[in-house]
């Protein structure tokens, strides 16, 4: 396994700057890989959405991540679904990729992308937690990456995702921090689709193309 490095806001201020914005932030975070990545300049955009995600929303999910900006980072998590389309499609474009677990890094979650995992650091990107070493994952440290990866990113893009995803409790976060909210429309015959579709009604900015979450993103990150 890649070496772990134990940051806090003493070592990394800048990353701590957008964490510190939530309420109870972590006191530190455990990261492997590139750490560079989390000071970078470059404005970062999360894609995140339903686990249990549709053909469409694995095809609009990959389709977004591709298009988007080339200076644009993604931040993700490693989940099955629409993460797992986001960091794939950024793998294979060549996008840098910021992945928040909700276990500890010596534990990848879930186990069938152990390889992923792996892959993500060698292509020049980090993966980061909350969690300690040998935390295995539980609901409240997914909620909680979602809230962190919500505070690292300049918008945050939901692909698809059910009327209780945790997908939507990262994007009330975005919303609380006023970092823009975005959300693909889906069939409302579709119940993977019901709660993006609640977030469009709800004031999120409609998503149709990679050149609309471009929109969203300023040329350098907002710190």
């Amino acid at each position: 396994m890649s070496t772990v490095t134990e940051i806090t806001a003493a070592t990394h201020p800048d990353v701590f700057a957008r964490i510190n914005r939530l309420d109870t932030p972590p006191a530190n975070l455990w990261v492997v890989g590139n750490v560079d990545l989390l000071s970078d300049s470059a404005p970062r955009v999360m894609v995140t959405g339903a686990r249990a995600c549709t053909a469409y929303g694995e095809h609009i999910t990959g389709e977004l991540v591709t298009g988007m900006r080339r200076d644009v980072t993604l931040v993700t998590g490693l989940a099955y679904g629409v993460e797992g389309s986001a960091v794939r499609a950024a793998l294979v474009s060549g996008r840098p990729v910021i992945v928040v677990s909700a276990s500890g890094l010596d534990r990848p979650y879930p186990l069938g992308h152990a390889d992923m995992h792996r892959r993500v650091i060698d292509a020049g990107g980090v993966v980061i937690s909350s969690a300690p070493i040998g935390a295995v994952p539980t609901r409240h440290r997914f909620l909680e990456r979602g809230r962190i990866g919500a505070a690292l990113s300049d918008a945050v893009i939901i692909t698809e995702a059910g009327p209780r995803s945790g997908a939507l409790h990262t994007a009330a976060t975005a919303h609380d921090l006023g970092i823009p909210r975005g959300a693909v429309p889906g069939p409302i015959t579709s119940p993977a689709s019901m709660g993006a579709n609640v977030m469009l009604s709800e004031g999120a900015h409609v998503i149709t193309s990679a050149d609309s979450i471009d929109a969203l993103v300023p040329a350098v990150a907002v710190v």
